[in-house]
């Protein structure tokens, strides 16, 4: 299922094909194990290199560091050859936030709720993204700060 959301999360964008593709291929490689190869031979080298910049931006983590946030962001920006790489990512990180309400580590929730604010969404705003921008603040501060979260939606 997350495959599926996450492609249509993406959809708000209007993608081409070979992002929605992407979207339901994210995990593949790492989850499934499937080769880049592979996958490039069965859905071509801008599917397969879209899932490669997904895998390397997977090693990037925010450890709650201010001093660290604008070096990830310009890391993030280097290792992108293909802007779509960086549509998926945020696809796949709304849907990660829709769902982290089931996660039983608050930690790890409020670890990716913050690395999603101070990375994420700043990223999607220079992208002028601001749908997703809009998107992944708004889910992160309710992870971060439900009880305000519920006030403000309920005054609005």
């Amino acid at each position: 299922m997350h495959a599926i959301c996450t492609a249509k999360e993406v959809l708000i964008i209007q993608p081409d094909i070979t992002t929605i593709i992407s979207c339901i291929l994210h995990d593949v490689p790492e989850e499934v194990g499937v080769p880049i190869a592979e996958i490039d031979a069965i859905f071509g080298p801008e599917v397969a290199s879209i899932l490669q910049g997904i895998m390397s931006l997977g090693k990037m983590k925010y450890r709650g560091r201010d001093d660290t946030i604008d070096k990830m962001q310009k890391t993030f920006f280097a290792m992108i050859e293909d802007v779509r790489t960086i549509f998926v990512k945020f696809a796949d990180r709304i849907h990660n936030l829709r769902t982290l309400s089931y996660h039983e580590d608050i930690t790890r929730a409020d670890r990716v709720a913050l690395e999603s604010l101070h990375i994420y969404a700043p990223i999607a705003s220079r992208l002028g993204v601001y749908e997703l921008k809009e998107l992944l603040e708004d889910l992160s501060f309710k992870q971060l700060y439900p009880d305000e979260h519920l006030r403000i939606t309920g005054q609005l």
